[in-house]
């Protein structure tokens, strides 16, 4: 059966597993991003989009997150002209986001090894459990915006001569990427890791500037709107979440290999018994020391491992700053 076949039935299930969010409703930072922003119901207010910070559009008493999102806004906004306050549509829309990127994924995979690889990981990052939180929650439909245009700034500039026109799509969708959410500033690390798992040299430094201008775009349209830095984790909290380190790790252990029970946030102050978890952590370690070991003769093992390193950086930024820890930081 011919690959192309196999992946529409891939987005088939995947659209078959999520449809039935047309009926579901708000939750979580639905309500106060989504269903009662004070900006997103007019498009009058598109300049506020990317001169405030994202929280400052709530109807909640204004206070910094340090989040800078104004295409995620633009995209609650496109949700409100087309449906109004009505959540299905929305959860439609994110959907739609989420089967991009498996596409887009597919693509990727089978230009770094082959079209079965493409669709493998595809069919794992389309239904795995984990990802409902990203796709579930309307609020959270930023992950998979800068996921999608993440993997076509990797996929423009991926093979090497570029054109010109590739160089400047591919400067264009990281942008979007970054306006999506923060992380996708990841993207340069990313695309080195893939360069140097192929061997990659020729026609490296005019892509890497194209991205580096790029990101001088963002930051300068960031630096221009009202948004402040992120606060970062305190002492405290790095010494609670060293505390609680096996209990963490052997959480997200559990969540990619058996994840029985979702939810959208767990207080790392009352997760489960270290013990329990122990399995779940012994699986997931032996199995990166065997993806570690082959990755010596596959070097594009290692460039996904690097990739999942760096997504996992931000992830635990956040687990530790927030002392909470969600399904959705596992996204990417």
């Amino acid at each position: 059966m011919k690959p192309w076949l196999l992946l529409i039935a891939i987005l088939t299930l995947t659209a078959g597993a999520y449809g039935g969010l047309i009926n579901a409703g708000h939750a979580w930072d639905d309500y106060s991003l989504v269903r009662d922003n004070a900006y997103t119901g007019s498009w009058s207010n598109l300049g506020a989009f990317f001169s405030l910070d994202l929280w400052e559009t709530t109807r909640l008493a204004p206070h910094g997150s340090g989040f800078y999102r104004p295409l995620f806004l633009t995209s609650l906004a496109v949700d409100y002209s087309l449906f109004g306050t009505s959540p299905g549509g929305a959860h439609l829309h994110s959907v739609v986001w989420h089967l991009l990127a498996v596409v887009l994924l597919f693509q990727l995979g089978r230009k770094l090894a082959a079209a079965w690889t493409g669709l493998v990981a595809a069919a794992l990052f389309a239904l795995h459990p984990v990802q409902h939180e990203a796709v579930a929650l309307i609020a959270a439909r930023n992950d998979s915006m800068a996921t999608v245009f993440v993997l076509a700034t990797l996929l423009l500039l991926f093979d090497t001569p570029v054109t010109k026109k590739r160089l400047v799509a591919g400067g264009f969708t990281l942008l979007l990427a970054l306006l999506s959410k923060e992380s996708a500033v990841l993207t340069l690390g990313v695309l080195w890791g893939l360069d140097r798992a192929r061997g990659q040299k020729e026609g490296r430094r005019s892509r890497y500037i194209v991205l580096l201008l790029a990101t001088g775009a963002y930051l300068l349209l960031r630096l221009s709107s009202s948004v402040g830095d992120s606060s970062w984790p305190t002492r405290e909290q790095w010494d609670q979440a060293l505390t609680n380190g096996p209990q963490i790790l052997g959480t997200y252990s559990e969540l990619l290999l058996w994840p029985s029970t979702l939810t959208p946030a767990r207080s790392i102050n009352f997760l489960d018994d270290a013990s329990r978890l122990v399995p779940y952590l012994l699986v997931a370690s032996i199995g990166l020391l065997f993806l570690l070991r082959a990755s010596r003769q596959k070097p594009a093992i290692g460039a996904c491992l690097f990739w999942a390193a760096l997504c996992l950086a931000p992830t635990v930024l956040v687990t530790v700053g927030k002392g909470n820890l969600g399904e959705r930081y596992l996204y990417m």
